[in-house]
């Protein structure tokens, strides 16, 4: 009985971590490249200034960035998409800017997509002290 106990959560564990691993290696749909001159930060994670790709995950409220040496790759969940309230026709990349410090508030794709990001807790600190930020927007690198 106490054996019957344990099994059922790991096998629930194993399948898990196996699920999580193929979907890891499963592609999400590119939605575009961008070449950022500054370093940033999105989630709760700072990246570093480079050519970076953005993919969806069908079906998922998550992006994920990864930049062109893999070094820097982070996941981020994202509110649900939006249509754009004025057309831009461009893909791109929504940065705040406090100073000298960026956060990734939004992600437009050719499909006439926003995808907010959520606020990191530092971004909400910066709001808190009645800072205001100024919109930078990164459009996507044509290959």
């Amino acid at each position: 009985m106490k054996s019957r106990i344990f099994t059922a959560p790991l096998t629930l564990a194993v399948a898990l971590c196996l699920s999580l691993a193929l979907h890891a290696q499963t592609p999400g749909s590119s939605l575009l490249t961008v070449n950022i001159p500054f370093s940033f930060v999105a989630g709760q994670t700072t990246l570093p200034a480079g050519h970076y790709s953005v993919s969806h995950f069908p079906g998922s409220d998550w992006i994920l960035l990864r930049n062109d040496d893999g070094r820097s790759i982070t996941m981020l969940p994202i509110m649900a998409s939006s249509a754009p309230k004025s057309q831009s026709g461009s893909s791109k990349l929504v940065f705040n800017r406090y100073g000298e410090i960026y956060f990734l508030a939004q992600v437009w794709t050719a499909d006439n997509q926003v995808r907010e990001c959520f606020r990191s807790s530092a971004e909400r600190v910066l709001v808190r002290r009645s800072m205001k930020p100024t919109e930078v927007a990164v459009v996507e690198h044509k290959q």
